[in-house]
């Protein structure tokens, strides 16, 4: 019931007429957007962009108000434009930016081209690897992986971004299984694991090859 009573007293006309009112007006407004779509977005991200620690997802949802908050003030945000689609925009975008700048940490060095190696040992795709980090391709590839992790299925992505977020370490299935429960509340199978690692691997042939 009360869940029935708070949706209908959220009107988006109404608090769009407060966020261009006066200063404790536009507060009020924004704490009433803030109460009805901060965990809304919140799930968004997670159900998108499931490799985006959980902190990081809510530094997007904050700075995805803080942006409202800013257009308001300029006098540049289009009230023609649903709330909820406008924030969910910003926030998702915010999320992409934080997981490129993890990859770039994780990925732009050269240890972590050892540690891919390693990890590919006596296969073909990690000699192929190894062959790369000798040309000035492997930068190139380096990039088309950070690209690569944000193309693949929810379980594969997490599971990649996690690698990517652990090396120079290499973790265990379990402990992925572990980690994944924190970051997004679900826990994957160790089969799950072992199998998303092995079509990461495919896949990644496939950039390899191009």
């Amino acid at each position: 019931m009360s869940t029935t009573i708070e949706a209908i007293r959220f009107d988006e006309d109404v608090v769009k007429l407060g966020l261009m009112g006066n200063d404790p007006e536009r507060e009020q407004a924004l704490e009433s957007v803030y109460e009805h779509y901060s965990q809304d977005i919140l799930r968004f991200l997670e159900r998108k962009l499931p490799g985006l620690p959980t902190d990081l997802g809510v530094n997007a949802m904050l700075d995805a108000f803080k942006a409202l908050n800013e257009e308001v003030l300029a006098h540049t945000f289009d009230y023609d434009k649903p709330l909820r689609n406008w924030l969910i925009r910003v926030a998702r975008n915010k999320g992409v930016d934080e997981l490129r700048r993890i990859s770039r940490r994780t990925l732009g060095n050269s240890e972590f081209f050892d540690t891919v190696g390693e990890c590919l040992a006596n296969t073909e795709v990690g000699r192929q690897w190894r062959l790369y980090t000798k040309t000035r391709a492997a930068n190139e590839i380096a990039q088309e992986f950070r690209d690569f992790l944000l193309t693949l299925p929810p379980v594969q992505r997490q599971v990649g971004q996690i690698m990517a977020d652990s090396f120079p370490d290499a973790i265990p299935e379990e402990e992925i299984c572990d980690e994944i429960f924190r970051r997004v509340g679900k826990r994957p199978t160790v089969v799950q694991v072992k199998s998303a690692k092995r079509e990461i691997r495919k896949k990644f042939k496939g950039i390899l090859n191009k």
